[in-house]
């Protein structure tokens, strides 16, 4: 608990404090995502990813491939039934794409989906159909021809259904509207910060935990490939780099402190805080003081400790 004590000078009722930088920066991120974007970048994003659903259905009826997504409502993602199709289990499904180093989402035994998004390529949509062909020809169920990627140029995009479509106007503020060169975002962006009083300006009384400086350097390897690419779902075998890095930095901080262990998990001031009373709570247990369950919270506490009472 020694290491969350910070900010306890901040009194509750004057706090305007967010659950900390693990949720403030994901919207400051969100926004600008949406300004760099603007509505029409946001709508053809969209399409994208609708039109790669409605491609890999095509191809894989083909072959025998059975889906449980509504053909005539579906966005990103398809669900195939996976005994229907003529598999023997989701597990099968996902190992044979495991070894082409793809990762299906595995729903249930039945179940197997496929999501895309704006980053998806059409030689990542043939990789998939490939295997896909590839493992009904070994069942000895193959339906029907692979089509090639050349192929695919002449499809025509299949809209939305018009009970499901949006007609009204969406992000229709200027800031939405605005076009921006890398440059120029990154000045904008500048002038943002610099109406407000932050760490190189003066002495600011709440909020610190939230503005790091953190230079432009210093946040590059985020960026990197190991470690900006891996999926919040990914299988744990395909993270052992992650494993190495928590493990290796757990153990120095468990060296410098002196603490019996530490815990890399928490990601916010709040979390951290809870964390901490699930050690307390579980050291009264260890003790079989099992009735001691009240926790104080006093007025002149962090913004975010009423999530810890």
């Amino acid at each position: 608990m020694a290491m969350q004590t910070r900010e306890q000078h901040i009194r509750r009722d004057k706090a305007t404090s967010n659950i900390c930088t693990a949720q403030a920066l994901l919207a400051n991120m969100a926004s600008f995502y949406m300004q760099w974007h603007g509505p029409a970048g946001l709508k053809k994003i969209a399409i994208k990813c609708r039109f790669m659903s409605q491609l890999l259905m095509e191809e894989l009826e083909h072959f025998g491939i059975k889906f449980a997504t509504d053909r005539k409502n579906y966005f990103d993602t398809v669900t195939i039934k996976v005994s229907e199709s003529g598999f023997t289990s989701a597990d099968y499904v996902l190992a044979q794409f495991h070894k082409h180093g793809l990762n299906l989402r595995k729903i249930d035994q039945d179940h197997v989906s496929i999501s895309f998004d704006e980053t998806t390529t059409l030689y990542d949509m043939d990789q998939l159909i490939e295997i896909f062909a590839a493992l009904k020809k070994g069942n000895k169920k193959n339906g029907g021809q692979f089509v090639a990627l050349e192929e695919y140029e002449g499809r025509k995009y299949v809209p939305v259904v018009p009970e499901l479509k949006r007609t009204d106007k969406y992000m229709n503020q200027n800031v939405f509207r605005m076009k921006f060169s890398e440059t120029n975002m990154m000045r904008y962006i500048q002038r943002l910060a610099n109406k407000d009083v932050g760490l190189t300006d003066s002495m600011i009384p709440l909020g610190s935990c939230t503005m790091k400086l953190n230079s432009a350097v210093c946040m590059i390897p985020v960026t990197w490939y190991g470690f900006a690419n891996m999926h919040p779902f990914a299988p744990r075998d395909q993270c052992a780099g992650y494993d190495a890095l928590f493990e290796e930095i757990e153990d120095n901080l468990t060296a410098i402190t002196h603490y019996d262990a530490i815990s890399s998990q928490p990601h916010s001031g709040a979390t951290g805080e809870y964390a901490g009373l699930m050690a307390i709570k579980g050291y009264h247990e260890s003790r079989g003081d099992h009735h001691r369950n009240i926790c104080l919270c006093p007025t002149s506490a962090h913004g975010t400790n009423p999530a810890t009472a």
